[in-house]
């Protein structure tokens, strides 16, 4: 029994001169491009560059899964290249294992013969697999689990099985901890800013040790910069339009009204961000501010920048009303 996968590195893999046409188009979008941005820029590019070159490109192409004859769901590949080559995306760090399974996968359902899995990382990597088995269309292969035991060997079904789980382990380790760090802004950090905000004055809020120093009405003004420049454009993709500079020359007097407001809108945005974020995509990389950081140290930088000037927050609180905010009752 012969592999049903394989990375080909000779000259006797079907579709060639195509496969070759579309690493080419990677590497111009690569050199064009440089690493940092969503997959779905380099998609997009990668797309016109095949178009460009005469080729037949479909983005997000819809594959139908049937069970028993009847369709039951639906899965999107990046792009479908001439009717037979199924090309994967990534923009993260380096390729892991389990794209290559989730390749295997779509290959194995869908019938196709032949996969190209891109890294649009800090250079580009290229995993070009075929599928030598006689292929399967994605109804029969998912109908007939004889069939589909018959073209796969005991311990590439495991393995597969394996790479499944661990991809699911995975993503449920991302979810938990993307609604740990959404609970932390929003419901621990968020009503500690607003209450801090309800027992001051207006000069209180403006008020500085020294001119080194920054106010609470600077610090606020700081972390909802932060957090839009680094979850809801960073992650969410929305316009750069912070002005870091100003967050520490404002002087005010800006209404508390108006700081607590605006805190409490990023964040909700924010919120909304990582509500709807793919967990798998945790190490996709972002270029923010000056740095190229994948989307787990994107979210882990504001949880943790927000907490330091929170704490700062309080303390100047605390200072200025010579009370305690009794925030915890241990």
């Amino acid at each position: 029994m012969g592999r049903q996968m394989a990375d080909y590195a000779d000259t006797d893999y079907p579709f060639k001169d195509i496969t070759e046409k579309i690493i080419g188009a990677a590497f111009r979008v690569h050199n064009r491009l440089g690493s940092g941005f969503l997959e779905k820029v380099y998609e997009n590019a990668l797309a016109k560059e095949l178009i460009d070159l005469g080729l037949k490109a479909e983005q997000q192409k819809p594959l139908e899964v049937n069970y028993g004859g009847k369709p039951i769901g639906n899965f999107s590949v990046d792009l479908l290249v001439e009717d037979n080559i199924v090309v994967e995306l990534k923009a993260v760090h380096s390729l892991d294992k389990s794209f290559e399974k989730k390749l295997l996968h779509y290959l194995k359902v869908s019938g196709f013969p032949v996969g190209l899995l891109i890294n649009f990382g800090k250079k580009v990597e290229v995993k070009r697999k075929v599928f030598t088995q006689p292929t399967l269309s994605a109804s029969s292969a998912i109908s007939d689990p004889s069939a589909e035991s018959a073209n796969i060997s005991g311990a590439e079904s495991a393995n597969i099985s394996g790479a499944e789980s661990a991809e699911i382990s995975g993503r449920k380790l991302g979810d938990e901890y993307i609604h740990y760090c959404r609970r932390r802004l929003m419901q621990e950090y968020l009503p500690r800013i607003l209450r801090c905000l309800s027992e001051l004055s207006e000069e209180d809020v403006w008020w500085r040790a020294d001119e080194p120093n920054n106010s609470i009405g600077n610090l606020i003004l700081h972390l909802s910069g932060n957090v839009r420049q680094w979850i809801i454009t960073g992650i969410g993709g929305a316009k750069d339009t912070r002005d870091r500079p100003k967050e520490f020359s404002e002087r005010g007097p800006i209404p508390k009204e108006e700081l607590s407001k605006k805190i409490e809108t990023t964040l909700r945005e924010a919120d909304d961000v990582l509500a709807h974020f793919d967990a798998g995509r945790m190490l996709e990389v972002r270029h923010i501010q000056k740095y190229d950081v994948t989307c787990l140290e994107t979210i882990s930088h504001v949880v943790e920048h927000f907490a330091q000037h929170l704490g700062q927050i309080i303390y100047i609180t605390k200072l200025r009303k010579g009370t305690d905010l009794k925030f915890y009752d241990l």
